[in-house]
């Protein structure tokens, strides 16, 4: 069984598991959860579309093992509704590490990492904050003063007629199902 990304990437979101009330991540951060590690790198893995780089992994992407062992979290194991939790928990513990500074091509610094996503069109990421983590998607970058919401029709604003166009129209819709608002709704 892989890691669920693989079927949400196929269209397909399901749970097949359920069970323990711990991963085995808790064991490397010593029990600290939600720990600060391997944090750092998760926005440039993002910004990379980076893959996980051991081919026995259940991981596709390597933002997933960051997230899941700095959140304890254990998506083969944990009960659906404790895994999203844990990774919300890892959000509200560590924001900074959700905040990206200095990437080339990213034109929000410092910004959401949920806009940096947008902006290099990482959908697995997108959907993952989205449907399964249940992110705030909501926050307001002092940079732009924009959410999520705000910065992606910007994006479609300025992608219009565009290869570019249906995948953040797509992102749209799913966000606004998600609950997402733009910064005058709030």
């Amino acid at each position: 069984m892989g890691y669920a990304p693989k079927a949400i990437l196929m269209g397909v979101l399901a749970w097949p598991f359920a069970g323990l009330a711990a991963g085995p991540n808790e064991a490397i951060t010593g029990g600290q959860c939600p720990s600060n590690e391997g944090l750092a790198s998760l926005c440039t893995a993002v910004s990379l579309l980076q893959e996980d780089r051991d081919p026995d992994s259940p991981y596709v992407y390597a933002y997933q093992r960051i997230v899941d062992k700095a959140a304890c979290a254990d998506y083969e194991h944990d009960e659906a509704d404790r895994y999203s939790q844990k990774v919300r928990d890892l959000w509200v513990a560590h924001p900074s590490a959700f905040i990206c500074k200095n990437i080339p091509g990213f034109d929000v610094n410092p910004g959401s990492i949920l806009k940096l996503a947008a902006r290099y069109q990482f959908k697995d990421f997108l959907v993952m904050s989205a449907q399964v983590w249940k992110v705030d998607l909501n926050q307001v970058d002092d940079a732009d003063g924009r959410t999520l919401l705000d910065y992606v029709d910007k994006e479609l604003e300025l992608k219009r007629g565009t290869v570019n166009e249906p995948s953040l129209r797509q992102y749209h819709d799913m966000l606004r199902k998600a609950g997402a608002k733009r910064a005058s709704e709030l």
